[in-house]
């Protein structure tokens, strides 16, 4: 009868701790969404955002992840493509174990979907996306840890003038909505400055009138040519231009900070001496150089924006830490977060408070290095 009690008791006890280990199993897993171009035109920029968020989950879950549970991405291809945008903020919103998001990255995507995650209250951080109206609806859950294109604006404007010294400046664009936005911000930038842009042009995707454009240019002969938009954009222009035999100083704005830029452009050579914004040196910060030596022992270049996905991984993990689900946002607004990329604190649009861009040039290694700083 003893053997008996002790029996009934050793298997009460193996079922409670079964149900506890079941437990620990159903809660060891916070799900962070991230959406991106992970296929497609700029696949180059969703392999940043998703490599720089991966090593975040990695390094916090190795230090013993949120509370002792462990961080698992859930990621969704948007192809920078509106609708699918649409249709995977749809998904998170409804998957209710998915308790933030990071992304989207393409401006155009990051608009779409960002109505949909803050009517349903749900942390959002882009870490690439530029255009200043992602922040001005109003929305309390949306955030960035880049900077906005009327930020660098003013610096590419002030830069071009002071620094290049250039009277006569011409603005290409692609017709992307990032691209609209920056170029514009570049024009009034330059206006308010005094100097008047001399050609202000869109350029298509099929290159159907870049001939207009180089007879335009030939003409008015400028001392730079200022392109806002992505790097294939970019790219292609670059190339068509060097193959025109001008060599008019090229600047362009951060969606070119992508070793595709060189593929696109034609190699290193035709990149040498390139211009363009881009967000503060990383190398400056120690917690950057660690991130950046593991990343490249798996042979990654963290180029780009890779380390402000980093960190915006870092923000979510923050507060997951301190606040309930419902409280993310909040907890942000309110609470600063030490990251890979510096201190990070936001204003009540979601914009980080202190933006560092500075001027990058390239080299003739397909390389950008640190050049001009405000």
């Amino acid at each position: 009868m003893q053997d008996n009690k002790y029996y009934i008791l050793r298997q009460i006890s193996l079922i409670l701790i079964c149900l506890l280990f079941s437990n620990l199993l159903l809660a060891d897993v916070i799900k962070i969404g991230i959406a991106g171009p992970f296929s497609g035109t700029y696949v180059a920029a969703g392999d940043q955002q998703w490599q720089g968020a991966l090593q975040a989950v990695e390094d916090i879950n190795a230090q013993g992840g949120i509370n002792g549970n462990k961080l698992m991405l859930v990621s969704a291809d948007d192809a920078c493509n509106t609708k699918k945008a649409e249709a995977i903020a749809e998904n998170f919103v409804k998957n209710n174990e998915v308790k933030a998001v990071v992304g989207h990255n393409c401006s155009a995507t990051t608009v779409a979907a960002s109505k949909i995650y803050a009517a349903a209250n749900m942390l959002m951080i882009t870490p690439a996306s530029t255009t200043p109206s992602i922040t001005e609806n109003g929305f309390n859950t949306i955030f960035r840890t880049c900077g906005r294109d009327d930020d660098q604006a003013k610096i590419a404007a002030y830069f071009m003038i002071k620094k290049l010294k250039a009277k006569k400046i011409a603005i290409i664009y692609d017709n992307s909505v990032y691209g609209k936005s920056v170029a514009e911000n570049t024009k009034i930038a330059l206006d308010k400055l005094g100097v008047k842009v001399v050609l202000y042009k869109e350029i298509t995707h099929d290159n159907s009138n870049n001939s207009a454009l180089i007879k335009s240019l030939s003409d008015i002969k400028p001392d730079v040519i200022y392109f806002g938009g992505l790097h294939t954009d970019a790219g292609n222009f670059l190339k068509y231009l060097r193959e025109q035999k001008i060599s008019t100083t090229f600047f362009g704005s951060d969606g070119i900070a992508s070793p595709d830029f060189v593929r696109y452009a034609g190699g290193p050579n035709n990149v040498k001496n390139v211009y363009m914004t881009f967000f503060n040196d990383p190398l400056s910060i120690s917690e950057a150089k660690k991130v950046i030596a593991k990343l490249r022992d798996k042979y990654i270049t963290p180029t780009g924006y890779t380390l402000n996905s980093y960190a915006a991984v870092q923000a979510i993990a923050a507060a997951l830490q301190n606040a309930p689900d419902d409280k993310l946002s909040e907890w942000l607004h309110q609470n600063h977060v030490d990251s890979v990329i510096g201190k990070l604190q936001w204003d009540q649009k979601g914009d980080l408070t202190k933006v560092p861009f500075i001027v990058y040039k390239w080299n003739n290694e397909g390389g950008y290095e640190p050049y001009w700083t405000p």
